[in-house]
């Protein structure tokens, strides 16, 4: 940290390495000069009003100041007092400036980062891994139904009510050893509703012991839905393509491999090949014509359309 003091009109009395550093000068050369003579003057300026309200105010003063240094300008956080004499009287100002240059870059990193993640329609949101949410963007909002306000402070288990493939403890273990984990989820949003999430959640390094998880979702509820119809659609549709099968085989086979069948039983096995055939027909032309319209089913729409203009078009 840069340590300095300075009398009433401004001029060093005393300063470290660090503020001599800042200042781009050795500490002989700083002392008994005031910033005017060390400074750029609309730096110089600004620094001397904050020293007068120290002085007349006789409080202390915290903030952030700008100052170029070696051809950058750097953020230095500052705590000054007034510096008393032994008759207890304001003589000047003691200060301790600390470079938050780098802190700085990065608030502002995470702040953009932010911005950018609100911009998303994705689910994301941020909880320290002991449970509490500290981040949580639009898309959150949407999905869960629960504004930022609502959400932000709230613990996240209880929340969200997670359905887990796995112990959340057991999870938490799992994350703290890999940094990562990909799956689906199961949520139950505060509105009541379940949806179905594939789920991507990193353990993010920050300063300090905290342990953030940033977790980005996608919501596959309909897709999964859709997913079961086609499924129940597709055993359906192998139920009913099997009966008419069979009863084919079945007919085809005794044709085949009976050569003493009469005229009358010939054409009774003939009939059933006919109408076996047409019902698959039918279920046939029914799932061509669900796979052209879609699931609802609906017939297209037919117009006539003159083709010297569509060609134009």
């Amino acid at each position: 940290d840069a340590i300095y003091l300075k009398d009433a009109q401004g001029c060093y009395l005393m300063a470290n390495s660090s503020a001599a550093k800042i200042l781009g000068r050795p500490v002989h050369e700083i002392l008994g000069k005031d910033n005017t003579e060390l400074m750029p003057d609309e730096v110089a300026r600004r620094i001397a009003e904050i020293d007068r309200q120290i002085m007349n105010t006789e409080e202390s003063q915290v903030g952030e100041e700008h100052l170029p240094v070696e051809g950058t300008t750097r953020t230095y956080h500052f705590i000054k007092t007034p510096y008393r004499n032994h008759h207890g009287e304001v003589a000047g100002v003691v200060g301790i400036a600390r470079d938050i240059t780098g802190r700085k870059e990065t608030e502002e990193a995470l702040s953009l980062r932010a911005e950018l993640l609100d911009l998303s329609y994705e689910p994301i949101f941020a909880w320290e891994l002991e449970g509490d949410i500290v981040y949580w963007n639009r898309g959150a909002e949407e999905l869960y139904g629960l504004s930022r306000q609502e959400a932000v402070g709230r613990e996240s288990h209880l929340l969200l009510q997670t359905v887990h493939p796995i112990p959340f403890e057991e999870f938490k273990q799992m994350l703290k050893r890999d940094g990562q984990w990909i799956g689906e989820l199961e949520h139950t949003t505060h509105d009541g509703r379940q949806v179905i999430v594939e789920s991507r959640q990193t353990l993010v390094p920050t300063a300090g012991d905290r342990r953030l998880v940033l977790e980005s979702n996608r919501n596959i509820t309909e897709r999964k839905r859709l997913e079961e119809n086609q499924q129940r659609f597709l055993a359906n549709a192998a139920h009913q393509l099997k009966t008419p099968i069979t009863t084919i085989v079945g007919a085809t086979e005794l044709l085949v491999t009976k050569q003493n069948l009469d005229d009358a039983k010939k054409r009774q096995l003939l009939e059933h090949i006919f109408s076996e055939g047409h019902h698959m027909q039918r279920l046939s032309d029914t799932l061509l014509r669900l796979a052209r319209v879609g699931w609802d089913q609906r017939e297209p729409s037919l117009e006539g359309v003159d083709l010297a203009i569509a060609a134009q078009q």
